[in-house]
């Protein structure tokens, strides 16, 4: 794993805590290892009340700095592609402020 790949899964691990704050959504993200030295980058929002998926991807992070889509999805991915499409979907669902 890259230096910047590491810095993409702290600002993803950031946005999850910001996925809830901003739009009342459960979000997390979790790296978990693979064979061969691989680790995989999950991310899963889900509506509260249903648990229904809101937004869910993964991406394969190689040991020696390749990052991939997994296939388990029908959207090919890096890992910023990752980050920003988490900060996309924020950005589309923040709750709104009560008017005052």
């Amino acid at each position: 794993m890259t230096p910047q790949q590491s810095e993409l899964l702290a600002g993803i691990q950031a946005l999850a805590i910001a996925a809830h704050e901003q739009t009342g959504a459960h979000a997390w993200h979790s790296v978990r290892a693979g064979h061969g030295g691989a680790l995989f980058s999950d991310v899963r929002v889900i509506e509260p009340r249903t648990l229904e998926d809101l937004h869910a991807t993964t991406v394969a992070v190689g040991p020696d700095g390749w990052d991939m889509p997994t296939g388990t999805d029908s959207k090919e991915r890096t890992l910023a592609q990752q980050r920003d499409e988490l900060a996309q979907w924020i950005a589309s669902n923040r709750k709104q402020e009560d008017a005052a």
